[in-house]
């Protein structure tokens, strides 16, 4: 399911929200299953939030995930039941076609895997600039 909703703000501004759901619930006929199936999200919820204002953009975006918790003592891991996680992007555009971004991820520095062992990163960020043709 996903659900989007667009309200303009005079002339010059606009803001955007969207949300989003997913279940899934797999079957495997064989007895042994894939890392990669096990660990799938059983219920995973998204969100972003877009405001627009002439040449500047403000987005927040995040998600939670529900899964089946997973332990491997022999690796010291372990898949937590679920986790939740928020990005920041601002975008300001220079030009047509050019402009330059700074985005924010894992703003809260969550402590999570996706995969059993595989530890994801903390907070980080990304800068730069982008020019479409």
């Amino acid at each position: 399911l996903e659900s989007w909703l667009r309200v303009v703000i005079g002339s010059q501004s606009s803001l955007q929200w969207s949300v989003g759901y997913t279940a899934m619930k797999t079957t495997n006929e064989e007895d042994v299953v894939s890392t990669y199936i096990s660990s799938h999200p059983r219920h995973l919820i998204n969100s972003q939030l877009l405001f627009r204002h002439e040449k500047f953009e403000l987005g927040l975006n995040g998600l939670y995930k529900v899964r089946d918790a997973r332990v491997a003592t022999s690796i010291e891991s372990s898949l937590e039941r679920s986790y939740g996680l928020f990005n920041v992007r601002g975008t300001y555009l220079v030009r047509e076609h050019f402009d330059a971004f700074f985005q924010l991820y894992n703003v809260f520095d969550a402590n999570y895997q996706d995969i059993l062992g595989a530890q994801m990163p903390g907070r980080w960020w990304m800068s730069g600039i982008r020019y479409q043709f």
